[in-house]
């Protein structure tokens, strides 16, 4: 299985784990789920590292506004960490 795959993949386990776990939210008497928002956060930066491996430039990614903008160092880490792994 290459890596793009199974990074895929992994993507697509997480956006899984988030439907989940939004779907909890009304259950809850205040609507917070412990661990969502680190949910959402690590998948919005290995989306953005995702996409600028294979090409993408990150004004067509997303247009955050300026008060939110991504952590541009984790999303490196990610693709130095894809990277690595791609090489072994």
């Amino acid at each position: 299985m290459s890596r793009k795959y199974q990074f895929k993949q992994e993507q697509k386990e997480l956006a899984k784990t988030i439907r989940e776990k939004k779907n909890l939210r009304k259950k809850v008497k205040d609507g917070y789920v412990e661990g969502l928002p680190y949910l959402r956060y690590q998948y919005r930066h290995k989306h953005i590292a995702y996409c600028l491996l294979r090409g993408t430039p990150y004004e067509k990614i997303e247009q955050p506004h300026p008060n939110n903008k991504p952590r541009m160092k984790y999303v490196r880490e990610i693709m130095d960490e894809f990277k690595e792994k791609e090489a072994a």
